[in-house]
């Protein structure tokens, strides 16, 4: 059975990557991952380490303000790892450009600080994700 306060802190920190990413806090969004962290998306080569992959999202988050939203799929917790499934959805402000979607998959764990901290981040943009399923 899984442990509802573990699951409300993998939750909370879900919720603090998605902040960060979105005022675009990449001092913040440094703290939030593991040192051997990896990042894979569907558009980019795969990001291995903090600096690398925070790297990445200035390069990629520079342009556009967007407002993130984020539907739970799945969480699996057990002892200092986590599991999370779900759905995201990316507004622009910039109203000229569409809402996009799609999956990610992460995994936390525990850091000796008792932080959540993302150890894996896979994105992708599969056919069944759309920004229809966020009631936009």
């Amino acid at each position: 059975m899984q442990d509802p306060d573990t699951a409300r802190e993998v939750r909370a920190a879900i919720q603090e990557w998605l902040k960060a990413c979105q005022n675009r806090d990449f001092k913040k969004l440094e703290s939030l991952y593991d040192p051997e962290a990896l990042y894979a998306h569907d558009r980019a080569e795969l990001r291995t380490g903090v600096s690398d992959i925070v790297s990445w999202f200035e390069d990629a988050l520079s342009q556009m303000a967007f407002q993130s939203l984020f539907q739970e799929e799945a969480l699996i917790t057990g002892g200092d790892m986590a599991f999370a499934v779900g759905k995201f959805c990316l507004i622009p402000e910039n109203k000229e450009f569409p809402p996009e979607a799609g999956r990610v998959a992460l995994t936390y764990r525990r850091s000796s600080d008792n932080r959540w901290l993302l150890v894996c981040d896979i994105d992708n943009r599969p056919p069944d994700c759309s920004p229809a399923d966020f009631q936009l």
